[in-house]
């Protein structure tokens, strides 16, 4: 078996600071190599995000920010998270989107099914939350509805940059209601439209017994 020659290593000074050091990590001690990789790292994540907006691309942090404010504007302002539901205050940090199934489970990230509206505390604090938005997700949509999303919380999602930038238009369209929301969100992921076009319609005034 052949040996392999242990690498030996310079004593040195950084080239950024001066300090004594090893060779090995471009002339730069440990603590100078690793600002300099984060650098690297933030650089190349400034550039990414420049060329995204330069070819329209979508970037992940934007398609969320859609998201939630679709679904406080297709679901009544109300923190359905509170055994009694209280309303919410629009354009608030209190007012949050709430998953019924952990976003951590890619396949209902962006589900309008899967996200309603509630409270920063109900969010983050209290736990039993979770079970009476499966109790208002079956109101809103059909008894089982909650369970086939725990149910399928595991299948693979994986968006392309057309089906992201389908999506964004998507969930920016006010003219859209609940239930529209879903059927284009549906289409999208499945492949049959990869790109929504949001109306420029002025959005109607929800109808009252007075009109």
């Amino acid at each position: 078996m052949k040996k392999t020659a242990l690498k030996k290593f310079k004593e040195i000074e950084c080239k950024a600071c001066s300090a004594p050091c090893k060779s090995g990590k471009a002339g730069l001690c440990p603590s100078c190599a690793s600002k300099k990789a984060a650098e690297k790292r933030a650089q190349a994540k400034k550039d990414k995000k420049r060329r995204d907006r330069t070819e329209g691309n979508i970037t992940l942090d934007r398609l969320i920010q859609a998201c939630h404010a679709a679904i406080k504007r297709i679901y009544p302002l109300q923190c359905h998270g509170h055994q009694s539901p209280i309303p919410l205050e629009r354009g608030v940090k209190t007012t949050q989107a709430c998953h019924f199934v952990n976003s951590t489970f890619y396949a209902h990230k962006f589900n309008p099914k899967n996200i309603l509206p509630g409270c920063s505390y109900c969010n983050h604090t209290d736990q039993s939350h979770t079970w009476r938005l499966g109790d208002w997700i079956d109101f809103y949509w059909g008894e089982g509805t909650a369970a086939n999303l725990r149910e399928t919380k595991q299948e693979t999602l994986k968006l392309n940059q057309l089906q992201r930038n389908a999506l964004f238009n998507m969930f920016r369209d006010e003219t859209l209601d609940r239930v529209q929301t879903y059927d284009f969100y549906e289409k999208i992921i499945k492949g049959e439209n990869t790109v929504y076009h949001r109306s420029t319609k002025t959005p109607r005034n929800p109808k009252t017994d007075n009109t």
